[in-house]
């Protein structure tokens, strides 16, 4: 299916923020078996993520109000494109998160973030991921680190709405309720240890 031309109503909230689950989903693209399908014009994902046999994603808990999805335009006048992005902010500093800086940091990942309205959205793919870019901050101001995740080479697509089902996720023992659709989570899970 592609673009069907359709007047565009105002959006139901009107450009108000929404709030997002403090949980971010990272998927290395070596670990992925099939990509969902996309399809120019229609940002409805179609099909699953799927991981190989035995891989899993990562999740990682994040300050909620720091997390910032989108994605750029650029190009030539005739050649445009975008690039995904996603950026969050993990408060304090633990070596599970130093571990999974150092391990990433030259690695392309795909990254699932969910709504509070159930909304759900995939960013970057197989063949075209994003790529970390890290800061770290330890001074009077608090200690942080701040990530930043973008697609260095721009793609016809922009980030699309994801209808699947989220792959496995390390250390998950099969009792934690997803998202999806949904507004159900354990706000008491500890994801990481020190």
């Amino acid at each position: 299916m592609t673009y069907t031309r359709a007047s565009i109503p105002k959006s139901p909230g009107a450009g108000a923020a929404v709030p997002r689950s403090d949980r971010v989903y990272i998927f290395d693209v070596l670990d992925v078996l099939t990509d969902i399908v996309r399809v120019l014009g229609e940002t409805d994902s179609i099909g699953n993520l799927v991981l190989k046999e035995g891989y899993k994603g990562i999740s990682i808990q994040v300050t909620r109000s720091s997390i910032s999805c989108g994605y750029e335009q650029s190009g030539d006048v005739d050649a445009k494109v975008f690039a995904d992005k996603v950026e969050f902010d993990y408060p304090g500093d633990t070596v599970a998160l130093e571990n999974f800086v150092e391990a990433f940091a030259n690695k392309g990942v795909i990254i699932i973030v969910q709504s509070c309205d159930g909304a759900t959205k995939i960013y970057g793919r197989e063949c075209n991921p994003l790529v970390l870019t890290p800061e770290h901050t330890d001074s009077k101001e608090g200690l942080r680190s701040h990530l930043a995740f973008a697609q260095e080479v721009g793609d016809l697509y922009v980030p699309r709405v994801y209808n699947g089902t989220i792959p496995p996720i390390a250390d998950d023992d099969g009792s934690r309720v997803y998202w999806l659709n949904s507004t159900i989570w354990d706000e008491d899970e500890e994801w990481f240890s020190e």
